[in-house]
């Protein structure tokens, strides 16, 4: 069970963490250009989305089974090596692939070898970290993931920072090479904490056939609706990329990275809500709390966004540069339908708990469908600007089903949903001090 120390330790950390990336954040962008920085975002969505359709969602079912007990460790550690090797083959056969096809490689805009074997070792970076991350979260450790993360992006800040300040310009190949490696930093801290600091065993079990069944019978579901919502997410990067090219492309991407800041908040608070939600006791009295939470997130979200949104010509140019200007009217336009998509996570959540994945399901499709059609008929015309209008209207469409799905299921109307009451706090700090 959650306790108040674990909640408030991972609160600290994640606060921590967020403002490292954020740093981290500012020195890439100066340090890559506006071009580079939309190729290194390319780079991310690409290997992001290859991590999630290779994995079959594998991170969900490494994280029930370890916590479950229904698979032992050393068989739940032969299905990461098995998957993260399926991952390693199954890149190199599309890299080479796409690059006899097109001309470069698919993580990658480019067609020189030794960008693919870049792109590898990013590829497993990422998986290994997410996988590792998985066996942790299975056996409750949350504090020392966060712990991870936090370390490794430290040492990333460190390094980025003595290029900026230190050693003077180098090349965009340079700045990737040395972001990966620090990816693979992160991957290799994760395994020691796996198997030296929380002291398991590597012990390699080959799992059998009931096994496989068993393991990717539970996250199958779980994995339609996170490829999904994650092509929802990104699409407008490909596309926007495709037709108007990598300057627009960073200046939007740059946008959506500091706006979507704003979810880290609502995936924190999703991730309490739904164990408390899965346990069927005292249903109404954790529904109170799920709105007391829902509602003051939505007060400071406003307030806080009412305040960027006047503070952010001000703030992209002392932080990022001149050069990033054209961000400041793209943030603009993606934080009304960022805010209200914050009650969709939450509402997702609680959903999911609950054990109704399927209205996940279609709200992750009326997502991607609403954000693809407006990004279709707008990005050729509009750029970058048609790109935020999209994915604003998609995010405020999803969050209103949810919240419109909510309402109705439950009976309770939208100014519940929406505005603070009375005992609110009180309701608050009950979730956090006893477990539920």
């Amino acid at each position: 069970m959650l306790n108040s120390k674990i909640v408030a330790t991972n609160i600290v950390y994640r606060g921590l963490n967020i403002g490292v990336v954020f740093f981290i954040n500012i020195l890439l962008s100066r340090l890559a250009g506006v071009n580079g920085y939309g190729v290194l975002s390319l780079l991310i969505a690409n290997a992001g989305i290859f991590n999630l359709l290779s994995g079959f969602g594998a991170d969900s079912g490494i994280t029930y089974h370890a916590a479950s007990g229904k698979l032992s460790p050393s068989k739940i550690l032969g299905f990461v090596i098995s998957i993260v090797l399926f991952q390693a083959g199954a890149l190199a056969l599309t890299e080479f692939g796409f690059r006899a096809v097109s001309g470069h490689f698919f993580l990658f805009s480019e067609n020189e070898l030794v960008y693919g074997w870049v792109g590898l070792v990013f590829l497993l970076s990422i998986s290994v970290t997410e996988k590792y991350a998985a066996l942790l979260t299975g056996k409750q450790q949350f504090s020392l993931v966060s712990k991870v993360l936090l370390i490794s992006n430290c040492c990333m800040l460190i390094v980025f920072s003595i290029f900026y300040f230190v050693t003077g310009s180098k090349s965009l190949f340079f700045y990737f090479t040395a972001f990966i490696v620090l990816n693979l930093l992160q991957a290799v801290l994760m395994i020691l904490a796996y198997h030296v600091w929380n002291k398991n065993p590597v012990q390699i079990e080959k799992p059998t056939k009931a096994d496989r069944k068993l393991f990717f019978s539970y996250s199958f579901f779980a994995f339609v609706i996170n490829v999904i919502q994650f092509l929802a997410y990104r699409v407008d990067y490909w596309l926007l990329d495709h037709y108007k090219g990598g300057e627009e492309l960073g200046w939007y991407s740059l946008a959506v990275r500091l706006v979507q800041l704003f979810w880290i908040i609502p995936l924190l608070l999703a991730g309490f809500i739904f164990p408390v939600v899965a346990n069927q006791q005292n249903g109404n009295d954790k529904d109170n709390k799920m709105l007391a939470l829902i509602r003051a997130m939505n007060m400071v979200n406003i307030i806080a966004g009412l305040f960027l949104f006047f503070l952010i010509p001000f703030l992209v140019p002392f932080l990022f540069g001149k050069e990033y200007a054209n961000s400041i009217s793209l943030f603009q336009v993606l934080l009304p339908g960022v805010l209200l998509f914050c009650n969709a996570t939450i509402l997702a959540a609680f959903f999911g708990g609950k054990g109704k994945l399927v209205i996940n399901f279609w709200g992750s499709l009326l997502c991607l469908l609403s954000v693809f059609l407006l990004d279709i008929f707008l990005i050729p015309s509009e750029g970058m600007k048609g790109a935020a209008i999209a994915s604003t209207i998609g995010y405020t469409i999803t969050a209103l089903y949810f919240m419109i799905i909510y309402c109705y299921s439950y009976k309770v109307s939208i100014a519940k949903l929406l505005i603070p009451e009375k005992n609110d706090w009180n309701r608050i700090l009950n979730i956090f001090r006893r477990p539920n």
